[in-house]
This record gives C-alpha cells, sequence and structure tokens, in this order.
C-alpha cells in the first residue's frame, strides 16, 4: 500500500485481492490493510501517517442494474482483482 498527501488529499494506491467473504459473511473484501493501521511513508509535520482501509461490495448490490455482480466460484477478472487501484 502507499499513501501520499498532495495539497489537501489524501491519496492511496494499493493492490486489490481475489474477493472474499468478510468475517460476517455479509459483504466480499476487495482491499484491505487488515485489522491493523499501517504506517505509511506519508507524514504530517513530521509524524507518520497510518492507514487503516477495507474496500469491499455487498453482492445483491451492482451499481448498474442491467448487469449482475458474480457469485461465488465465478470469474471475477472483470472486476480488476489483482490490479493495482488508486482509491480516491
Amino acid at each position: 500500500m502507499k499513501a501520499e498527501i498532495v495539497g489537501n488529499q489524501l491519496i492511496i494506491t494499493m493492490e486489490m485481492c481475489k474477493p472474499h467473504l468478510s468475517s460476517t459473511g455479509k459483504s466480499w473484501v476487495i482491499a484491505t490493510t487488515g485489522r491493523t493501521p499501517q504506517r505509511t511513508e506519508a507524514e504530517i509535520d513530521g509524524k507518520s501517517v497510518r492507514v487503516s482501509v477495507t474496500a469491499y461490495f455487498y453482492e445483491n448490490e451492482s451499481p448498474d442494474p442491467g448487469k449482475r455482480i458474480p457469485r461465488p466460484g465465478r470469474d471475477y477478472r472483470s472486476l480488476g482483482a489483482g490490479r493495482p487501484r488508486t482509491l480516491r
């Protein structure tokens, strides 16, 4: 994971993982720093910025009503898993 401060924005870039069920089983996790905030190279007043991120989607929610989200065991490559993404 990479975090940088540009102007008044914190920009976080991290690898996506293969979608897997969250611990509650309610959502599919696609990127996470885990339970512990991660120290980054970004600094404010000489102090390290720590970041905690979890990116996920709900299986039954589709941003495009005409497009269905894949079910477990399906091919998730169309979602871009494994490629770096910048979350803004």
